[in-house]
């Protein structure tokens, strides 16, 4: 079940410049993180353009990876492969924004600006970061430049052995999968009044 207080990411990716907190109010692990984290200008900058973004009209897009649709993401090599050359062929148009759901709370919320939109990043190429969480906890956070690659930043804070584009390759896998055939999470699931899709993978 979908609720503020299991997937807190969702408020988070609520707020405008009106209404933004000073600071989220999300935990971490150690004191370390929370240094790393107050010099991350790239995860800083990542909710700051959020807030940007939700008071000039834009909308986050949400979604919730079933425990199959998981699996598919996380285990299989060859849907893995397709859905990530597919991201990378035929990325979005325009930007994307959001948070995907997970099992046992799990949070990544992403941001994607497409290259007329990197001036936001102060960049001439196209843009996307991802930082995840697991219920009010922080994880993990990289970014990366989409020029005529995938040219992950060295500014990323890694957690539970997660490798370089490890965050990023699971964002980019999930968004590519989700974007043929996806409905609405039920009501009896999602207790927000977000939008949030899903999709039936056997």
């Amino acid at each position: 079940m979908i609720t503020y207080t299991k997937y807190p990411s969702l408020l988070f990716l609520s707020y405008n410049k009106e209404n933004a907190p000073a600071e989220l109010p999300f935990e971490v692990a150690s004191a370390q993180v929370r240094d790393y984290l107050a010099t991350s200008k790239g995860f800083q900058e990542m909710f700051a353009i959020i807030g940007y973004l939700n008071s000039e009209g834009h909308h986050p897009e949400h979604f919730y990876l079933k425990e199959p649709h998981f699996k598919k993401v996380e285990y299989d090599a060859p849907f893995r492969n397709r859905h990530f050359l597919d991201f990378l062929r035929n990325p979005p148009k325009e930007i994307i924004y959001g948070c995907i759901c997970m099992k046992d709370c799990g949070q990544y919320v992403y941001l994607y600006l497409p290259p007329h939109k990197g001036k936001l990043k102060g960049l001439g190429c196209g843009y996307f970061a991802a930082a995840f969480f697991i219920e009010n906890t922080f994880f993990g956070f990289e970014e990366a430049e989409l020029g005529s690659g995938f040219g992950v930043m060295p500014t990323g804070h890694y957690s539970n052995n997660m490798d370089i584009g490890g965050y990023l390759s699971f964002s980019a896998i999930s968004l590519s999968s989700f974007w043929a055939g996806m409905v609405p999470l039920p009501g009896g699931l999602n207790k927000t009044t977000e939008k949030i899709w899903t999709k039936n993978i056997a």
